[in-house]
């Protein structure tokens, strides 16, 4: 999801990293600091791995990763530590030696100054990049799998010179890693059919800061229908259009709003300008602030994500539990890990994949069924507290911390 989430931490910790100069984050009562590594951070979509690192209290999370993303939503007075800021040509060639020569040591260095218990690697693709660093610093490694990085086939995995060294390194990284994290009972079974150690596997969700998602009582919902995500094949918003064609026959006043970006964008809104005249929107890419307030105007949400050609599907959601935490229902196929976040007929509806025809009609039942929304509304919010709160999630994944650091010692 394209949105920004705030995060606080410790005066003391601001940024370091390669070339930089700065006081290491001190513990202030804490267990120590964690390494929490992406190699290049941090995706527009992946605040739910600034917001775990947030609300940890008994850990102090140092961002740790090879470059840092033009675009990306890592704040900078966060603790991190960076191999090479520079992403031309210089940055690109100390990254290869890292990856294909494990060279770096000015920047293992730093990490090791930082002091880490743990090392919390997500996704798999990229613990396996870390696995030199790991490796020097001898620390436990815990990995969060989070789905493409189980899903996807290896055939398709292998296309790339990164996905080459990931499956070179696989078998290496179940020996190594302590945990494996698994986002929903879905990706657990991806990764045991993949040959991730059973003994290993823990299903754990992430969750969701219900005090910045919380619907707005006052505000008034539009007949409008909400997409927001990544404009690629798993995500479905070409269904999505071609449902919406079918919902305005019924409601011809509704609108559809498609907040993200993509390779697919551009078809996508050729199909709408034909077949939703007037009645559509994209907004491209947009930060928090924007997507909080078209989530709070909403009536409906729908990200009818499918399983691609390559095998990627979803791993569990953030998206739709967001949206459930914001008080709008789901319409969506029943793809992936998103049933252990939807629930059928009581917070939304998750029908089978591509049929275009139930997603119309569906979407249309909550559009113009006052009391059946209202109710699925409450539903949706009173669920995601239940069992996608951050701040429980969260106490949940530092007791695991405390079982793997205490079971390496």
């Amino acid at each position: 999801m394209d949105t920004c989430i705030e995060y606080r931490v410790d005066a003391e910790a601001v940024a370091i990293g390669s070339g930089l100069s700065s006081k290491l984050p001190e513990h202030k009562g804490k267990r120590g600091n964690v390494l929490v590594y992406r190699t290049d951070l941090v995706e527009r979509s992946e605040t739910f791995i600034v917001a775990q690192a947030a609300a940890m209290k008994r850990y102090q999370a140092v961002f740790c990763g090879l470059s840092i993303r033009p675009e990306g939503i890592l704040p900078k007075d966060v603790a991190q530590v960076i191999l090479s800021p520079d992403r031309g040509v210089q940055g690109y060639v100390k990254k290869m030696a890292y990856l294909y020569g494990g060279r770096g040591h000015s920047w293992q260095a730093q990490c090791r100054a930082c002091k880490p218990v743990l090392m919390h690697a997500h996704f798999a693709v990229d613990a396996a990049f870390a696995l030199p660093l790991q490796k020097s610093l001898n620390i436990p490694l815990i990995v969060t799998l989070h789905g493409y990085d189980v899903t996807t086939s290896d055939e398709a995995i292998k296309l790339s010179r990164g996905g080459q060294l990931y499956l070179h390194r696989r078998s290496e990284l179940f020996s190594r890693a302590d945990l494996f994290v698994c986002v929903s009972e879905f990706i657990r079974g991806k990764a045991l059919e993949r040959g991730y150690p059973k003994e290993k596997l823990f299903v754990h969700s992430i969750g969701i800061d219900l005090d910045r998602f919380r619907p707005n009582e006052c505000e008034h919902r539009e007949q409008m229908v909400l997409f927001v995500g990544r404009l690629v094949e798993k995500k479905g918003c070409i269904h999505l259009i071609r449902a919406m064609e079918k919902v305005l026959q019924s409601a011809p006043e509704t609108r559809l709003v498609v907040i993200g970006d993509g390779p697919l964008r551009q078809q996508l809104q050729k199909t709408a300008m034909s077949l939703l005249p007037g009645h559509h929107l994209f907004l491209g890419a947009q930060p928090t602030s924007v997507v909080h307030s078209w989530l709070r105007r909403a009536k409906v949400f729908s990200v009818p994500s499918v399983t691609a050609a390559n095998g990627d599907a979803e791993g569990l959601g953030m998206v739709f539990c967001e949206a459930q935490a914001m008080g709008i229902p789901v319409v969506s196929f029943s793809s992936g890990g998103i049933a252990e976040a939807v629930l059928h007929g009581e917070t939304g509806y998750l029908l089978p994949e591509r049929d275009e025809k139930q997603l119309a009609e569906k979407i249309c039942l909550l559009l113009q069924d006052r009391a059946l929304w209202s109710e699925m509304s409450l539903r949706g919010r009173e669920h995601i507290a239940m069992k996608f709160d951050l701040r429980m999630q969260t106490r949940i994944l530092e007791a695991k911390f405390d079982e793997v650091i205490a079971a390496a010692s």
